[in-house]
């Protein structure tokens, strides 16, 4: 399982160095890359779950990254607007291109995250636990009647 894991790590560099040096491919260039970082991923995912001590799986069920995975969701549906508003602050300054770039990740991605984390934890987790208990309900209902169907 170990190969699997170099297997995978070597295939996420080589594409990424192929796309960086070659970034006019589009269509279905791109399609393969896709596939290729899907194939490598697969790698990678096998190695964590065969391997217990693996160093990426520690990595991966970290405080960090376990927050990051809570908040996904709300990192999904949020990020743009959060990162949308930092690139406007930024072109009040008429920065280079570059110092934009430094501004998104270092003002920006830091700001989304904090702004999904309390998008999470006041809109999303609370429908979660009622998700739970609703669900916990309609259980019980069933082991009273079991004719009854949950809708």
């Amino acid at each position: 399982t170990r190969q699997f894991a170099w297997i995978g790590a070597l295939a996420f560099s080589g594409i990424t160095a192929a796309l960086i040096l070659r970034t006019n491919w589009h269509g279905t260039k791109l399609m393969l890359f896709d596939v290729l970082y899907g194939a490598a991923a697969t790698f990678i995912i096998i190695h964590c779950a065969a391997r217990r001590s693996s160093f990426l799986r520690i990595g991966l069920e970290s405080r960090v990254v376990m927050l990051l995975g809570a908040i996904s969701y709300s990192l999904y549906l949020m990020h743009t607007p959060v990162l949308m508003l930092v690139h406007q602050w930024t072109q009040a300054w008429h920065s280079s291109a570059p110092a934009v770039l430094m501004i998104m990740l270092l003002v920006g991605v830091p700001a989304a995250i904090i702004a999904c984390s309390i998008f999470y934890w006041i809109f999303e987790r609370p429908f979660l636990n009622v998700r739970a208990k609703l669900g916990s309900v309609a259980a019980k209902a069933q082991l009273i009647d079991p004719q009854l169907q949950p809708a």
